[in-house]
């Protein structure tokens, strides 16, 4: 379990999209934070992965 304090205007907008979808402000905060964290995720893969590369570049 997690419990965030999140800001007025986060809470609200959480609200809202829960209120349009139907469905509840933990389950849209849950589809939320594991979008991001696979985005993030991706991210540093792809620049470990050119970081890498960059060095290897430098070796030869």
């Amino acid at each position: 379990m997690l419990i965030l304090d999140l800001p007025e205007d986060i809470e609200k907008r959480l609200t809202s999209l829960s209120l349009t979808t139907g469905r509840t402000v933990q389950y849209c905060a849950r589809e939320v934070i594991l979008e991001y964290l696979e985005e993030v995720e991706d991210r540093y893969l792809a620049l470990n992965g050119i970081q890498e590369r960059h060095l290897s570049d430098k070796s030869r």
